[in-house]
């Protein structure tokens, strides 16, 4: 599965989003680009109403630009559309940047047993401010 999403934020410029999905290993790669540069990524999974954040990267050059901020509202939209309430994802509390990204995105960090998970419920976050977005 392939579908393509743009969107305008924080720039001037026209930000892609690619979405794929890769069977044999059940997860999708949500990527932000540029005029084919990419500009971030974002891997995750669904299992029924719960999905699982694996990683949320943003290339050097566009750091601190919205980057992260713009894959992660594209992520909550894409799962809440399809049925996911509960959004959970391995933390590492020393990881200052992803800290930063995830208190500014509106998620928690919970400890489950030994690991730090970063969490938000989308089904309580309706006033969330997600760009709007165009089917290309």
């Amino acid at each position: 599965m392939k579908s393509f999403l743009k969107a305008k934020f924080n720039t001037d410029e026209d930000v892609r989003f690619e979405l794929f999905y890769t069977p044999a290993k059940d997860y999708y790669t949500l990527r932000c680009l540029n005029k084919n540069q990419e500009m971030g990524f974002l891997t995750f999974q669904i299992n029924e109403a719960n999905a699982w954040l694996y990683y949320v990267c943003t290339h050097p050059q566009y750091r601190h630009r919205g980057v992260g901020l713009a894959l992660l509202a594209v992520f909550e939209k894409y799962v809440f559309d399809n049925g996911v309430c509960r959004i959970e994802g391995k933390f590492y509390p020393e990881n200052q940047f992803a800290k930063q990204l995830y208190d500014k995105a509106g998620y928690s960090i919970e400890k489950d047993g030994y690991d730090t998970l970063v969490c938000k419920n989308i089904y309580e976050n309706t006033h969330a401010s997600i760009p709007e977005f165009e089917k290309v």
